[in-house]
């Protein structure tokens, strides 16, 4: 078994992963029995570093009074690193005491692994097994068990979400918890019922968004409609597509696991009867109830991609009638604007009509004409040169300045739009 463990561990990818350095405690859940085999209620503890210490996985004393010790940390993301929260310190003395480092670098060679790998004694019998769980963002689980003194030990880390519900789960199947696998059974159970949580969810918001599109064959008089726009509706939508489809992948390692409880050759004999069909009817009971999720999501994920439709067929008309808005907005301002040309062209029409007049009154109404004058005395006087002298080179000079200013714009506006070019090329 070391060989295998061995040969898988040395392709590990080091996933990413970090530590929180400032906390030193954790959760011990364990499960002892009597001198006479009857097992004592479980109980959860919070444990130090002194702790750690006292285990010894292979002194006589414990394997004898423990049936189950299992250490319970949550973890956290942050900043796309999943973070133990525990020092890193405490990390290493709990894989070297418990003797789980190998399992760890095998269950990190992959985002989603589950292995089950039989341990045997001298004579070729088994005689136990380890297991690595690891689901990426969801879950890392190391344990071992022994058969000669059916002791189960190990480590979870987990979401907070999902280590309660496998809290909850350890206490409600604690009858079982002499079975090998009860462990994984349980891990199982808590996949199961976050997956329950996770699909109620979905059922509940597909129906407010299919009573606000109107896109449904039911009554959906129970569901309170979904609000906001149908683009934010939509992303949403969307959304909680991509989380009914990735509940395969914790359904997809309930199969794997239920698969497990199959091979008899890692349940030791010396189990009472009661006990395995007590185990062998849960087992029974949440592979029906899994199957059925299976079907409810499926079920769920044609609701939703039916809403993504309707959502994006209302979003597009809601686009067509701001369009139509716009167009006809647009169509009133450039009717106003038609309108204001209308009059500009009226004031330049008049101003070109008595522009003529206008010239010619100003220019006779200047002093240089003396229109009293007799037959001996001039009506032009003798400085009127002094007239064009003076607007003719201002008026070319101003028509210059005027062509320079318009070729310089022009050169400008080609620039720019060259830049522009360029700009939309990269």
């Amino acid at each position: 078994m070391e060989n295998l463990i061995e040969f898988y561990a040395g392709k590990s990818s080091n996933l990413p992963h970090g530590f929180d350095n400032k906390k030193d405690h954790f959760e011990v859940f364990e499960a002892l029995q009597n001198s006479d085999n009857t097992p004592i209620k479980p109980e959860r503890s919070q444990q130090d570093r002194d702790w750690i210490d006292t285990v010894k996985p292979n002194s006589a004393l414990s394997q004898r009074r423990v049936l189950l010790r299992l250490v319970l940390i949550p973890t956290s993301n942050r900043s796309r690193v999943y973070r133990f929260d525990i020092k890193q310190e405490i990390f290493s003395l709990l894989f070297r005491q418990l003797d789980l480092k190998q399992l760890y670098r095998l269950a990190n060679t992959s985002p989603m692994t589950f292995d089950v790998i039989p341990m045997y004694d001298p004579q070729g019998a088994v005689s136990g097994f380890s297991s690595s769980l690891f689901i990426e963002t969801y879950i890392w689980l190391y344990l071992t068990h022994h058969h000669s003194s059916g002791l189960t030990q190990g480590i979870c880390w987990a979401t907070p979400g999902l280590l309660s519900r496998l809290q909850d789960a350890l206490i409600s199947l604690q009858s079982l918890a002499r079975h090998p696998h009860y462990i994984l059974l349980c891990i199982a159970l808590a996949f199961n019922s976050s997956d329950d949580i996770n699909i109620i969810a979905v059922h509940e918001y597909v129906g407010s968004v299919e009573k606000r599109t109107g896109y449904h064959g039911w009554d959906v008089g129970e569901y309170r409609s979904a609000e906001g726009p149908f683009s934010e509706l939509s992303a949403k939508t969307s959304g909680f597509a991509t989380a009914l489809t990735a509940t395969k992948r914790p359904d997809n390692i309930i199969d794997e696991i239920l698969g497990i409880f199959e091979d008899t050759l890692l349940v030791p004999s010396t189990l009472d009867v009661k006990l395995l069909k007590a185990f062998e009817a849960h087992v029974k009971t949440l592979r029906m109830r899994t199957a059925m999720q299976h079907k409810q999501a499926d079920f769920l994920l044609s609701r939703v991609q039916h809403q993504l439709t309707a959502l994006f067929n209302l979003s597009n008309r809601e686009e067509m009638k701001l369009s139509i808005g716009l167009a006809e907005d647009s169509r009133i301002v450039a009717t106003a604007s038609q309108r204001d040309s209308s009059s500009m062209k009226t004031l330049a029409a008049v101003t070109v009509l008595f522009l003529p007049g206008t010239a010619i009154a100003s220019l006779f109404s200047m002093s240089m004409f003396n229109w009293s004058a007799n037959d001996s005395s001039d009506v032009l006087s003798g400085r009127f040169w002094v007239y064009w002298a003076i607007s003719v080179p201002l008026t070319v000079t101003t028509v210059v300045s005027w062509l320079a200013w318009s070729h310089r714009q022009s050169v400008l506006d080609r620039i720019k739009d060259r830049e522009a070019v360029k700009r939309l090329s990269f």
